[in-house]
């Protein structure tokens, strides 16, 4: 028995969620890499700063794909 919460998220009766690590897969006929929109490379706290809006023109990240560093800005704009 499992629980469905919209779209393709399955729980599995009796797990919690809470400190489990099962791996999370795409659904039955989707290829892993065509859910990458794209890669953000550099260093962790460049990346935590855009994730809370307070990304500096000096940050050393690069958007690669089909997204890029101002989509990224535009998607996380602080608060």
């Amino acid at each position: 028995m499992s629980t469905q919460y919209g779209g393709d998220l399955v729980v599995p009766d009796g797990a919690s969620g809470a400190g489990e690590a099962d791996p999370v897969e795409p659904g039955e006929g989707v290829e892993p890499n065509a859910l990458r929109a794209g890669q953000l490379t550099g260093p962790a706290e460049s990346a935590l700063r855009l994730v809370y809006g307070r990304n500096r023109p000096q940050d050393p990240l690069t958007a690669t794909g089909s997204i890029s560093l101002d989509d990224l800005r535009t998607l996380f704009p602080g608060f």
